[in-house]
């Protein structure tokens, strides 16, 4: 495997998806740790209209978007709306420990983030993956997922993507249920994976999923049960296990006031440093956002 950054001929970079103040402060976290420690830019996609943190804007470039689908479905939309030839799509409660890393193979269109529990060790669980397993499909993880939006194959996934949140509820698979299930981006993602790669999963960047059942803990608000510690490094641990890869903690109550400000003293954030303005480029003529009602606003992408 080939590791890729910003000084590649290729231009790297995170995007995550960050409707809401939630989103926004767990999206604020993992550009502090991805500026801090792999020297990576990211991309956060918001909606437009709405007030935006002004920390995240600090470290952040934003990408505002109009539209009226929930807001997991704009996933799909995220070859259309990456600044980056290769982009790492992660979840926003996701945040980078030191030591901990991207890459991308550079012959490859799209790769599947492995889930590890908090040791390190790669999770063959499918309890999380239901429909999956029904269908005999691969477990694709969205959470810390890449691509090379230059190959064919990527742009297909995509589009399959698109094809599957249009038809979702049309789809075979749901004759003989009463009541489909939702679509959720894994879900999609892997059948699209199925459709476009074969059953064969290309795995990509392992990160620890702070899960209960990947971790074999009762209480799904873990910050509850076990202790999480972030030295003057930026080293996590979880019940002093450090962890080495990029961190999906899952149970959002771990982002409280304390842990951003404890961060932010981590990261040597500077309070009084003003807004730069670097706007997005404006969209191509030819982007088509399917039921999106509204293209991205072009104006709203700063750093």
């Amino acid at each position: 495997m080939t590791g890729l950054s910003n000084t590649s001929k290729d231009k790297a970079g995170i995007l995550t998806f960050a409707f809401g103040t939630e989103y926004q402060l767990q999206a604020y976290c993992q550009a502090l740790t991805a500026r801090k420690n792999l020297n990576m830019e990211l991309t956060a996609v918001v909606e437009d209209g709405k007030a935006v943190d002004k920390r995240l804007e600090r470290v952040a470039n934003i990408v505002a978007l109009k539209g009226t689908w929930d807001k997991f479905e704009y996933e799909q939309l995220a070859l259309d709306l990456t600044p980056y030839d290769l982009t790492y799509k992660t979840d926003a409660d996701l945040v980078f420990p030191r030591g901990s890393t991207l890459y991308h193979a550079t012959h490859l269109p799209v790769t599947s983030g492995v889930a590890c529990d908090v040791r390190g060790t790669v999770s063959d669980s499918t309890v999380y993956r239901e429909v999956e397993a029904d269908l005999g499909a691969p477990t694709i993880y969205s959470a810390c997922f890449s691509f090379n939006k230059h190959m064919g194959k990527a742009q297909e996934f995509f589009e399959t993507t698109k094809d599957l949140y249009r038809n979702w509820y049309r789809l075979s698979l749901w004759e003989k249920t009463e009541k489909p299930l939702p679509p959720t981006t894994d879900t999609v993602y892997s059948i699209a994976w199925m459709k476009v790669m074969g059953l064969a999963r290309i795995n990509g960047n392992e990160f620890v999923h702070a899960k209960p059942k990947i971790n074999g803990w009762d209480d799904p608000q873990w910050t509850k049960t076990n202790v999480f510690m972030m030295d003057d490094g930026c080293r996590m641990y979880v019940d002093g296990i450090r962890l080495c890869k990029p961190f999906h903690y899952f149970d959002k109550t771990l982002i409280t006031p304390e842990f951003i400000k404890r961060l932010e003293d981590v990261c040597a954030v500077r309070k009084e440093e003003p807004v730069p303005d670097r706007r997005q480029p404006e969209a191509k003529p030819g982007l088509r956002l399917s039921r999106l009602q509204a293209s991205h606003s072009a104006g709203r992408r700063r750093a």
